[in-house]
C-alpha cells in the first residue's frame, strides 16, 4: 500500500514540477516521500511538528529537515516551487489550524 501510494504521489509531482527543483513536504513525518523525490534528484526539505517522527527518517533521506508547525513555515514568500502535505491536514483538527496551514504553504509556494 506504500509503495503504491508513493509511486503515484512522485508521478503526479513530477509533472508538476521536474527535478531538480525543490521542494518543501509541509507534515513529512519520517520523510518516505521526501526520500522518494531525492531519488529523482529533487532538492527536498521536509517539516514536521513532531520531533520523534523526524528522528526517524533514514539518513538517506539527505534533506534539510526542521521542527516546525505548518502553520508557521520558517520560510520566506515563494521560497519553493512546489509545496506538499500528503497526509496532513487531517491530523490537525482544527479547522483554523487547518487554515493557517494552507495559507502559509500558499504563501511559501512561489506564483506560477
Amino acid at each position: 500500500m506504500v509503495a503504491h501510494y508513493l509511486r503515484r504521489r512522485v508521478e503526479f509531482l513530477e509533472g508538476l514540477v521536474p527535478p531538480p527543483g525543490p521542494v518543501l513536504d509541509a507534515g513529512c513525518g519520517t520523510g518516505l516521500l521526501l526520500w522518494q523525490l531525492r531519488r529523482l534528484g529533487y532538492e527536498v526539505t521536509g517539516i514536521d511538528p513532531s520531533a520523534g517522527m523526524l528522528r526517524q527518517a533514514s539518513p538517506e533521506v539527505a534533506a534539510r529537515l526542521a521542527q516546525a508547525s505548518a502553520a508557521d513555515l520558517p520560510f520566506g514568500d515563494g521560497a519553493f516551487p512546489l509545496v506538499v502535505s500528503g497526509a496532513t491536514m487531517h491530523h490537525l483538527g482544527d479547522r483554523a489550524l487547518v487554515a493557517a496551514s494552507i495559507r502559509e504553504m500558499v504563501r511559501v509556494t512561489a506564483p506560477g
